[in-house]
C-alpha cells in the first residue's frame, strides 16, 4: 500500500507569484539554492539519466506497493530502498519468500538507485531539471509531523514552463501551492507519490515543448543609398 493524505488539490498558480529562475551562480552552488538542508546540485539531466531514475523508481514502487501492510512499513522500505540498507527491512518481510523478490530489485549496499532523491519525488526532480524547471527541495511525505506530510517538489521556473507543466498537473492529479516561509518557490504537490510519479512520466513525454521556441531571425534592412 502507498500512503494517501487527503488534501486539496488546485493547478492555479497563487495569485501574486512571481515567474523567476535562479542565476547561473545559485545552479552552480554545489549546496544548491533555497537555503534548504542536505541539498545538492542536480544540474540539467540527459534524457537517458532521467529515464533511468524514472524506470528504477517505477520498479520500487511496484514492489512498496505490494509488500507495505501500513504506512510504517511503507518507511521503512521506502527508507531501505533509497539508500540500500537491508537493515532497515521488516522483519516480517526479511523472513519471507519475498526477500529474494527484494533482492533482485534492490542491490543492498551499492549506490542509491534513485541518486539519494526520495521514493516518488526522484523521477518528477529529474524530469522537472531536464526541462530548466530548477528544483530547490524534495519529500516524498512523512505523514503528520513531518517534514512534509504529502510529496511536494518546490520548483522555479518561467512563466512558459509553469503554464505547460499546469496543464500536466492536471492530468496527473497534482497541484500548487506557496510556502509560506518561502514564498518564491512553487511547491508542487500531491496526495501521494502514484501522482508525482505519474506528473514525471507525463513532463518527459512532452519535453520538447518546455523549450521556449523564438521566431526566425529577421535580417536588419539594408540602409537606402546615398544620393549624395
Amino acid at each position: 500500500m502507498i500512503p494517501r493524505a487527503e488534501i486539496d488539490i488546485n493547478a492555479s498558480v497563487p495569485p501574486g507569484w512571481a515567474y523567476w529562475t535562479p542565476s547561473r551562480e545559485d545552479l552552480a552552488d554545489p549546496d544548491g539554492f533555497g537555503y534548504f538542508h542536505d541539498k545538492w546540485r542536480i544540474g540539467q539531466p540527459a534524457p537517458r539519466d532521467v529515464k533511468a531514475v524514472v524506470a528504477a523508481e517505477r520498479t520500487l514502487c511496484d514492489l512498496v506497493d505490494k509488500l507495505a501492510h501500513d504506512n510504517e512499513e511503507f518507511d521503512d522500505l521506502a527508507a531501505a530502498f533509497e539508500r540500500p540498507d537491508r537493515d532497515r527491512v521488516p522483519d516480517r518481510l526479511d523472513r519471507s519468500p519475498f526477500i529474494e523478490e527484494i533482492e533482485d530489485a534492490v542491490v543492498f549496499d551499492d549506490w542509491p538507485p534513485l541518486e539519494g532523491l526520495e521514493l516518488g519525488v526522484a523521477g518528477l526532480v529529474y524530469a522537472l531539471n531536464s526541462v530548466r524547471c530548477w528544483t530547490a527541495a524534495s519529500c516524498r511525505g512523512h505523514g503528520p509531523g513531518g517534514w512534509a506530510p504529502h510529496p511536494c517538489v518546490y520548483v522555479a521556473a518561467t512563466r512558459h514552463r509553469v503554464s505547460l507543466l499546469q496543464e500536466l498537473m492536471v492530468e496527473a492529479g497534482c497541484g500548487f501551492v506557496v510556502d509560506e516561509a518561502r514564498g518564491q518557490f512553487l511547491a508542487v504537490v500531491a496526495p501521494s507519490i502514484k501522482e508525482t510519479m505519474a506528473l514525471a512520466e507525463r513532463v518527459m513525454k512532452r519535453r520538447s515543448e518546455f523549450a521556449v521556441r523564438r521566431g526566425p531571425r529577421t535580417r536588419r534592412p539594408e540602409p537606402p543609398p546615398s544620393l549624395w
